[in-house]
């Protein structure tokens, strides 16, 4: 009896190591601000996920790489933080040197292909903010995807 307990225990213990040793779960896509795994988001990769410092009460914006390794397209669809209200938007510049805001209901993200979000262009707009941002911060910032469904990345402010 008590070498069946002992062999138990030795069982055990053997699988808590292995899956101590293996991580035990999936973090989300972006985790660590580039680590660049799709982690079973239907092959979106989020890489490089930062913005903007900025003080309560003032705007912000979110830049990043979505990868879409998958084989179908998906579409962003929106995002959502706790330190502000958050729209998808881009900034054109027109022929006579102006620069515009448009706000975009969704963002598509076809298969194979590459969307990069950045100073100029694509961004998630962080409006009134309800806290401070500083360079070195975190946050959580959560997107929604037509089809991967809610994607929680972590956002530096640099």
């Amino acid at each position: 009896m008590l070498r069946n307990k002992s062999l138990l225990v030795v069982v055990l213990l053997s699988a808590a190591l292995v899956l101590a040793a293996c991580g035990g779960g999936q973090a989300p896509a972006g985790d660590d601000n580039g680590a660049g795994e799709d982690n079973g988001q239907q092959g979106l990769v989020i890489e490089d996920v930062w913005a903007h410092p900025g003080e309560p009460g003032d705007h912000s914006a979110v830049y990043m790489t979505i990868t879409n390794k998958g084989d179908a397209d998906d579409t962003l669809v929106a995002a959502a933080a706790d330190v502000a209200m958050t729209e998808l938007h881009e900034s054109m510049e027109h022929e006579d040197h102006t620069v515009s805001m448009e706000h975009l209901h969704e963002v598509p993200i076809p298969a194979g292909e590459t969307v990069v979000f950045e100073p100029g262009g694509l961004h998630i707009m962080l409006m009134d903010l309800n806290e401070e941002l500083a360079a070195g911060d975190t946050f959580q910032l959560t997107l929604t995807f037509a089809e991967a469904g809610e994607v929680v990345v972590e956002v530096t402010v640099r």
